[in-house]
């Protein structure tokens, strides 16, 4: 009898590989930008990173994985 091709560790360790690129994407896109965004300055109120991050950056992001979801 033939192996599997895909066993469930093989397929466990490439979902999980798929989801690190999946996350890595997510966070550079979130990060990269025009403007170039201070962290420090991203968690106080009404700064104007926090204003571009939360704004701009993040649901520009999370609409784009709703997208790509939608179209695999």
């Amino acid at each position: 009898m033939a192996a599997a091709r895909f066993s469930a560790g093989r397929w466990a360790a490439s979902l999980a590989g798929c989801l690190g690129v999946a996350a890595l994407a997510f966070a550079l896109a979130a990060v990269l930008g025009e403007q170039p965004l201070d962290f420090s300055e991203v968690g106080r109120a009404g700064s104007t990173d926090e204003l571009i991050f939360f704004s701009l950056r993040l649901p520009r992001v999370v609409l784009a994985a709703l997208v790509n979801t939608t179209l695999t």
